[in-house]
């Protein structure tokens, strides 16, 4: 019986460590949504912007209208602005079949890391496909 408590154990902690990996938060705390297919600025409901950029297999550094996108691994990046415009109001990053959609409500947002890509059924990331970037000039 205690062989099987410790192993009852072993396996719940390894469900939450996964479960934590699903919903890891960026940086500036922001939680993912998880979303399927291959969505875009405007399948997020509410969501205010008038532009967005989708980069995909941009280099790192990639520079589009003020918005920088770098890329720290093939399931990892950050982005930054270099002043207060233009406004990011959302970053949906792509890999697989699904995407984490990464919303700011805040009126000043200039930059924020470690957005990650959807991770897998065998609990590891995808590999990055494209990245959104909805935003107000």
């Amino acid at each position: 019986m205690q062989k099987f408590l410790v192993l009852a154990a072993a396996v719940a902690a390894v469900g939450l460590v996964v479960a934590a990996a699903a919903v890891a938060a960026t940086d500036r705390g922001i939680e993912p949504v998880l979303m399927e297919g291959n969505p875009d600025c405007g399948d997020l409901q509410g969501l205010t912007y008038t532009n967005q950029i989708v980069l995909k297999k941009a280099i790192n550094g990639s520079n589009t209208n003020g918005i920088f996108v770098l890329y720290l691994s093939d399931t990892n990046i950050q982005w930054y602005v270099n002043n207060e415009s233009p406004h990011v109001t959302a970053v949906i990053v792509k890999g697989g079949t699904q995407a984490n959609a990464y919303r700011y409500p805040g009126t000043v947002d200039f930059s924020d890391g470690h957005l990650e890509t959807p991770v897998l059924g065998n609990g590891k990331n995808a590999r990055l496909g494209a990245v959104t970037v909805c935003y107000t000039p």
